[in-house]
């Protein structure tokens, strides 16, 4: 008689495929990305079985590369046929058995979550709020996909490279320490102990790695700007507050700001007016205190704060 921790297991891996077909269609509705939340907020089991099926898919992308497999057909509007859907339940089948056969551990934070995780050879990687990555082992390399979001990596030393591919930058270290995060269409890299090397994702890149010292920083660009800077103690406070839960302004843009808070809240700050976009504002701040935050500027500026019917919080010059 099957285990039935281990019938459990297999029934969530099923419907975590089947959302991931469900979700990846054009069709899929608002009403279907809710229920889906609904089910992935039920259980962490959920969430990573769910993170593991789309890794698988994604991985489907490779596979149709070497091996000519090809996707069921999609229509842009309206409800795919029941052969389409089938055939991509399929060929997620097709992947899944390959990632049994090639398992590659993922791992998330919702909104407002940090989570720590200790890698196969000591290494740590702490994350922030929304955060996604995927962990990928051999004998020649240790790599850790960063699929968005923001981590803290602590390296162990070990005769393979750490690599960390953040899509635009890929950063490979070895005994060191470094924070990497993900914007739109850039990265950041901060390094707070040893050195790295960061060079571009893509095969066609040419400069040669960037190297990252201790106490310095890297942007990198979609549009292959690139900089560097040292960063001071005050710099790594306010970079790596999220570690403690805290946001820390240091005069930047209330625009700015909200868009921080954001990160770690359901509930959203939007500045709908031009003329206090600007306000520039200084303090340390819980980041899942948004009422906090919003009591005290509209105690100190001439902003008021409303909310509105979607459940964000509206900011706009008062009088």
């Amino acid at each position: 008689m099957a285990d039935t921790r281990t019938v459990e297991r297999e029934e969530m891996r099923r419907e975590a495929a089947a959302w991931v077909v469900r979700l990846s269609d054009p069709s899929a509705s608002a009403d279907d990305r809710a229920r889906f939340e609904a089910w992935r907020a039920g259980s962490p089991e959920r969430e990573l079985a769910y993170e593991r099926e789309l890794a698988g898919w994604e991985a489907l992308d490779g596979l149709r590369d070497a091996g000519g497999l090809q996707a069921a057909p999609r229509r842009r509007f309206g409800f795919a046929p029941r052969w389409a859907t089938a055939a991509a339940a399929a060929l997620l089948m097709v992947g899944v058995a390959w990632w049994s056969a090639h398992p590659e551990p993922a791992y998330a934070t919702a909104i407002g979550e940090r989570r720590l995780v200790v890698l196969e050879d000591g290494s740590r990687v702490e994350m922030n709020t929304d955060s996604r990555i995927v962990v990928r082992y051999s004998g020649e390399r240790r790599e850790v996909r960063l699929l968005r979001g923001e981590a803290l990596f602590m390296v162990t030393a070990d005769p393979r490279p750490f690599v960390v591919d953040a899509d635009i930058a890929r950063v490979v270290a070895n005994d060191s320490r470094m924070n990497v995060r993900r914007h739109d269409a850039a990265a950041t890299v901060t390094v707070t102990g040893g050195n790295v090397a960061v060079s571009r994702s893509d095969a066609d890149s040419t400069p040669p790695p960037a190297v990252l010292q201790q106490r310095q920083e890297g942007w990198f660009a979609a549009d292959g700007v690139a900089r560097k800077r040292p960063v001071t103690d005050e710099d790594l406070r306010r970079l790596l507050a999220w570690q403690h839960g805290a946001i820390v302004l240091d005069g930047r843009s209330l625009v700015e700001i909200a868009e921080e808070f954001n990160r770690y809240n359901q509930r959203k700050l939007i500045v709908v007016d031009p003329a206090i976009a600007e306000l520039r504002l200084a303090g340390y701040f819980r980041s899942e205190d948004l009422d906090g935050f919003v009591a005290a500027v509209t105690d100190t500026f001439p902003v008021n704060a409303r909310p509105a019917q979607n459940g964000s919080i509206q900011l706009g010059r008062r009088g």
